[in-house]
């Protein structure tokens, strides 16, 4: 049970990475274009990945600290995933 824990929590580090750098990317994608800086649908999704990014993220932190709200944190994105 501990190897799937700590495989599943590499997931979710390596996921909230992922997200993570693609928040920046979107950002300076979104910079790079001056005139669609301000457009909703830009704003959605960098919002978004950081978002994924954070949830992520508070999922490896709780699998890692074997916290029993890993559950919690981890279902949610599990099944975004699958």
């Amino acid at each position: 049970m501990q190897d799937i824990r700590k495989f599943i929590g590499w997931i979710f580090a390596f996921s909230s990475l992922l997200y993570l750098l693609l928040f920046v990317r979107s950002i300076l994608t979104t910079i790079h274009r001056h005139n669609a800086f301000l457009s909703l649908r830009n704003m959605l999704s960098v919002a978004f990945f950081l978002v994924i990014a954070v949830i992520c993220g508070a999922a490896w932190r709780a699998i890692w600290k074997e916290q029993p709200s890993a559950t919690g944190w981890g279902l949610p994105q599990a099944l975004c995933m699958f």
